[in-house]
């Protein structure tokens, strides 16, 4: 039994906090809880489509066929087991785009930006990716981030280009119309402000 999760009182219990999709968005609880343990994140799958997918990735334990760890040994240390073994790290290290969120998820990552918005607006997908490629001074990562920092810069430039149309746009508008009809009797009023202030003129 967990005594931290089964043995607390009601009052002790620890509230995790979920978005619309059943994801959890507290990262510190998730880290420091063992809700994971027994806590099913993707509730809102149906039944009949989790068994589908429990089903397809189904594997039998190698102890069904007899195979024990003295086995696997001696299979990990053959020279095909090898290849297999540094084809998979180069191919690992072919990936030049990879985020820096370590444990964090997306979700938490998207919680956090919608709760910095001031309008509490949902992060676009361009202010995702650059915050999941960001990196720390002084840190050093295994991957290149030269990749991330192009599709970074196209996507400073797209919305660059966006952002001058929407000003061309608005300067393109023609301008507020004023109604007729109360055109007399504005133009009367400014009028008596001005001899008011400037008894001189005419």
């Amino acid at each position: 039994m967990l005594r931290k999760d089964h043995a607390c009182t009601t009052e002790e219990r620890q509230v995790i906090v979920l978005n619309s999709l059943g994801q959890q968005l507290d990262l510190q609880r998730r880290l420091s809880s063992s809700s994971s343990l027994f806590w099913e994140p993707w509730q809102g799958i149906p039944n009949w489509l989790r068994l589908t997918i429990l089903t397809s990735q189904a594997y039998p334990h190698l102890t069904r066929y007899g195979i024990t760890s003295k086995d696997l040994l001696l299979y990990w240390n053959t020279d095909e087991a090898k290849k297999i073994s540094h084809s998979n790290k180069d191919n690992h290290l072919m990936l030049d785009d990879m985020h820096t969120l370590g444990c964090k998820s997306f979700a938490i990552l998207r919680h956090e930006l919608r709760q910095q918005d001031p309008d509490k607006q949902e992060p676009s997908q361009a202010k995702v990716y650059k915050e999941s490629r960001k990196r720390s001074f002084g840190r050093t990562y295994k991957t290149s981030c030269e990749k991330a920092k192009e599709n970074i810069a196209k996507m400073d430039a797209v919305e660059s280009s966006q952002h001058e149309d929407d000003l061309k746009k608005k300067a393109n508008k023609p301008d507020f119309i004023f109604p007729e009809e109360f055109i007399s009797s504005v133009t009367t009023a400014v009028l008596a402000q001005i001899h008011e202030a400037n008894p001189g003129i005419d």
